[in-house]
């Protein structure tokens, strides 16, 4: 019940006393209302305590999730890298198989240089299985639809076999290393 002035409890054992300061029911008064007080400034604080504890554990949750966040995002990034660390290798390495397959069509042209064309030919083998061990992988090119994200046009040629933006010939070969191009292939494309 609510007293005239607002306060709890007994309305006249309240304002009986509320203008009595040295009386002991006064005093014994102010310690109930301190002790009540206390008790509830000491609610409070547990019960802010225990709002600080449950921010404290959230945070901690947050924090650990991006924890495990970035060291899966640091995995994939690692994974990645090992899957083409050789990529600068191989792309260096084409070079020499584009001469080594210029030198088998020139060695092939020349009869008296049987047994040289064949060992060109098992070097040649032999550096396009270690590049395809590694995830190199030569593009086919001829007859496909150019595509300007694969294929570098070198030149336009009128072709009455085939129809517009077919691959005509391929000048050099084009490369991928584990589905990402790694060389373009320079091709003639066919007009109308």
């Amino acid at each position: 019940m609510v007293s005239q002035n607002g306060n709890f409890g007994t309305p006249a054992v309240i304002s009986n006393f509320q203008g009595v300061t040295g009386s002991p029911a006064a005093s014994s008064l102010a310690a109930a209302r301190n002790s009540v007080g206390g008790a509830n400034d000491r609610n409070e604080q547990r019960f802010s305590g225990r709002e600080r504890h449950n921010d404290l554990e959230a945070e901690l949750q947050r924090v650990q999730r991006d924890l495990d966040h970035q060291k899966q995002r640091t995995d994939r990034e690692n994974a990645e890298l090992r899957r083409f660390q050789h990529a600068h290798l191989a792309f260096e390495l084409l070079p020499v198989l584009d001469r080594l397959e210029h030198a088998i069509g020139c060695a092939q042209g020349n009869p008296d240089d049987g047994a040289s064309a064949e060992a060109i030919t098992l070097i040649h083998a032999m550096l396009l299985k270690t590049l395809e061990r590694h995830g190199v992988v030569r593009m086919m090119a001829k007859g496909e639809s150019f595509d300007p994200f694969l294929h570098h046009a070198a030149m336009r040629k009128p072709n009455l076999g085939l129809p517009a933006n077919k691959i005509v010939q391929v000048l050099k070969e084009g490369y991928t290393i584990h589905d990402r191009l790694l060389r373009p292939a320079k091709v003639v494309v066919a007009i109308d």
